[in-house]
């Protein structure tokens, strides 16, 4: 017997969320390899951290970079898997846009900043810069949140609680991001970073344990 098209829908959605999970836990083994850089106090110093170390510079965001793309992936089989629900097409759009924010901030990192250096341009320099975080920890972060925050409550009643608990953690650990980002807060944002990230990787866990819409859950009728 073929397998319902619901079923396959929510099958693609555990692997969507597996995948991603696998891509930001990567991401995040990577980012302490550039974190000397992006602590360091003067743009010079920055700006020499990646000359020396551009290669594993580039390295890390293009990962950061796939697992935004990575998130849109759920995004997408979220919304397949919730046909017709009006709050996961409003997720999926949000999700969507904050992947274009982080995109077009990462490409900035990978592209413009090393050029930058090159030049030894740093008012190009700090104004990429400032733009890469404004759109990846502030405007990108802050739709992910919402996103994500929608797709719980879309999906409460199939999501483990455990994923409903990350969730909460995701929204205040993405809104310090945000705020600490437009305030250009460095210690705010590493903080942030501490408490979102693993609510994060907990959340896209709990996803690959997702049930099919209306399915009840095995705690029922206890």
């Amino acid at each position: 017997m073929a397998e319902p098209i619901e079923d396959r829908a929510v099958m693609n959605l555990r692997h969507a969320a597996m995948f991603s999970f696998a891509m930001h836990a990567g991401a995040a083994m990577l980012l302490p390899l550039i974190s000397t850089g992006l602590m360091s106090d003067g743009p010079e110093d920055r700006g020499r951290f990646i000359e020396d170390h551009r290669l594993m510079w580039v390295a890390t965001w293009s990962v950061w970079a796939l697992s935004a793309l990575s998130m849109l992936l759920v995004f997408v089989a979220f919304r397949r898997a919730y046909a017709g629900t009006l709050m996961v097409l409003h997720a999926a759009v949000t999700g969507a846009l904050a992947v274009l924010a982080d995109l077009t901030g990462e490409s900035m990192l990978i592209g413009v900043l090393p050029s930058a250096v090159d030049f030894d341009d740093w008012e190009v320099f700090l104004t990429f810069e400032r733009a890469a975080t404004m759109l990846c920890a502030g405007l990108a972060n802050g739709l992910y949140t919402v996103a994500v925050l929608l797709l719980s409550m879309a999906a409460a009643g199939e999501l483990p609680p455990f994923a409903r608990l990350c969730a909460c953690g995701i929204a205040v650990g993405g809104g310090a991001l945000t705020v600490s980002a437009i305030l250009d807060l460095e210690g705010g944002m590493m903080i942030a970073h501490i408490v979102l990230f693993p609510c994060l990787l907990g959340w896209l866990l709990g996803v690959t344990r997702i049930r099919p819409p209306g399915e009840p859950s095995p705690l029922d009728g206890r």
